[in-house]
């Protein structure tokens, strides 16, 4: 849609501090160009001046890359694309329609006042604006920090009318903070103790357990970021067959040689793995998770030449192990227990 022209011409201002935009188009790309080299005290000069209610299709197709730069999570560029959106507002729907959201953009302003720069800090008068335009998506109340700062800034946007002998005082609402569990929240001994009693009693995620092939995992690419990825999104569960006990296992024993890089240490992968299942595993004491515990953080151990390996069945054997008590699971916890009572191992 650029027509014939090809490049676009600013002169430079005789002060020589500022280039001169001959046309709206003109300054929409250098407001574009800004963008991208994160000059965004640039940008929020120039946001009034990229303004207009019909665009040509040169003009539109420089605004529409405006799109590709959504994902600039830098302070300043929230401000910088909500400026647009405000100064934008009174077009209608049809003329230079922001490709973002200003719920989104205005939740991340908030968050991040505190680092955006002083000259792209928006108005009083523009964050009211921009405040009302912000709705969640349906079934959704409007977060705590949004309410807040509508409370906030309505206060300061009143406190000039208010009387020299009267105070303003906001209600500030305050989110129930979460519950974090502690992991490290005291030591697990059961595999050392009595491992047989406190065992898990499911052991299908031992028998469908099936170990990454040593070209998928071993020398780092693409395919070993898609396996990690695919277990952080799965989530790692100690019951899992395919994230879960049997492969951390073989991560902190070395059995599985998983790489991202080179100069990775299988067992830092093992342990992040561990330190990665929810509170409803950790805190329940089993031998599976002490297991887990005691090799993650006793990484000599776990490298042990004569440490019991993670050995699978076959598939007959795999359910008759199951039912006898002697599935691929129950055998390494077992041997694991004789393994760490060990004198030589304890000491």
């Amino acid at each position: 849609n650029m027509g014939e022209i090809r490049c676009y011409l600013y002169p430079v201002h005789s002060s020589k501090s500022f280039l001169i935009t001959p046309s709206l188009a003109s300054s929409m790309y250098l407001m574009v160009m800004y963008f991208i080299t994160g000059a965004y005290q640039e940008v929020y000069k120039m946001v009034e001046s990229c303004v207009s209610e019909d665009l040509t299709s040169e003009e539109l197709q420089i605004f529409n890359q405006l799109e590709f730069l959504g994902n600039d999570n830098h302070p300043d560029a929230h401000a910088c694309r909500l400026k647009l959106s405000a100064v934008t507002v009174g077009l209608g729907e049809s003329a230079m329609k922001c490709p973002w959201s200003v719920y989104e953009e205005m939740l991340e302003y908030v968050k991040k006042y505190d680092y955006v720069s002083s000259a792209c800090r928006l108005t009083t008068e523009e964050e009211l604006l921009l405040l009302k335009m912000s709705t969640p998506s349906f079934g959704y109340r409007l977060p705590t920090e949004l309410v807040n700062r509508n409370s906030y800034v309505s206060a300061v946007n009143n406190i000039s009318s208010l009387p020299t002998d009267k105070t303003l005082s906001i209600k500030i609402g305050i989110e129930k903070p979460p519950v974090i569990e502690n992991f490290d929240c005291g030591a697990d001994t059961s595999i050392l103790d009595n491992p047989k009693n406190c065992m898990i009693s499911s052991k299908l995620f031992g028998a469908a357990y099936s170990r990454p092939e040593e070209d998928q995992v071993a020398f780092g690419g693409l395919r070993a970021l898609e396996f990690i990825n695919a277990a952080l999104d799965h989530g790692v569960e100690v019951t899992s067959s395919s994230y879960g006990f049997p492969l951390m296992y073989d991560l902190l024993v070395g059995t599985v040689q998983f790489k991202l890089h080179p100069n990775d240490k299988v067992h830092n992968w093992g342990r992040i793995l561990v330190r990665l299942v929810p509170p409803s595993d950790f805190k329940r004491k089993s031998a599976e998770m002490s297991a887990l515990r005691i090799l993650s953080e006793n990484p000599t151990v776990a490298q042990h030449p004569h440490i019991p390996k993670f050995q699978i069945d076959s598939a007959m054997s795999k359910f008759k192990g199951m039912f006898q008590g002697k599935d691929a699971v129950s055998r390494v916890l077992a041997e694991l227990h004789t393994f760490l009572t060990k004198q030589s191992i304890r000491s």
